[in-house]
C-alpha cells in the first residue's frame, strides 16, 4: 500500500497514509472512545472485537487510512474492510466501516480532503465498489453532504432494532 497524500487546510498540514491496524490499535482506541463519547451509547454499544480486527487484518481484508499531524499525532482515520460480495462473488467491495476526524480538525475542507484521499487510496487496492455506511442522525448528516460532493450515491437506509434490553 504505497499511496500517500498530504493536505493543507488553513492549519498545520496533515499527512495521510496506509497503516496496519494492529500496529496502531492503541491510538485508534483513543479516537474510537472519543467518537463513542460524541455519538453516545444510544447509537451502538462500544465493545471493539479486537480478535476479529486482527483476523481480518491477517487475511488482508482490513486496512486503515490515517491522518496525522506533522508531529505524528493521529487525528483521524478511515477503517476499510475489503470483501467479495456474497451475491456477486466477482465484485470486490471496500466498506468504510469507521470514519472519524477529531472535532478540532473538522473546520474548512479538512474532512472533505481526508475522505477524498481515503477514497482515492482505496481505489488503488483492486476494489470494484465502495460503500460507506453513516449515521444520518449525527450532526444532521454532515458526512452525507461530503459524500455527495465526492460523487457517492445514496442507495438505501439502515434500519435496526435492539433485541435485548439494556442492563441498568
Amino acid at each position: 500500500m504505497k499511496h500517500e497524500a498530504g493536505f493543507q487546510a488553513e492549519r498545520p498540514k496533515l499527512a495521510c497514509r496506509w497503516e496496519q491496524p494492529s500496529a496502531i490499535a492503541h491510538e485508534i482506541l483513543v479516537l474510537a472512545r472519543a467518537q463513542q463519547a460524541e455519538i453516545g451509547e444510544g447509537y451502538e454499544p462500544f465493545d471493539p472485537n479486537w480478535e476479529a480486527w486482527l483476523s481480518y487484518e491477517r487475511a488482508g481484508s482490513l486496512a486503515v487510512w490515517t491522518a496525522r499531524t506533522m508531529g505524528g499525532v493521529l487525528v483521524g482515520y478511515v477503517l476499510w474492510m475489503k470483501t467479495r460480495g456474497l451475491n456477486c462473488a466477482s465484485t470486490v467491495f471496500a466498506e468504510a466501516r469507521v470514519i472519524y476526524l477529531l472535532p478540532e480538525w473538522r473546520d474548512g475542507m479538512t474532512g472533505y480532503k481526508l475522505l477524498r484521499s481515503a477514497i482515492e487510496a482505496v481505489r488503488t487496492q483492486g476494489v470494484d465498489l465502495i460503500r460507506v455506511e453513516t449515521n444520518a442522525f449525527y450532526e444532521n448528516d454532515r458526512i452525507g453532504i461530503l459524500l455527495k460532493r465526492l460523487r457517492l450515491t445514496r442507495v438505501g437506509s439502515v434500519w435496526r432494532s435492539a433485541l435485548k434490553e439494556k442492563k441498568p
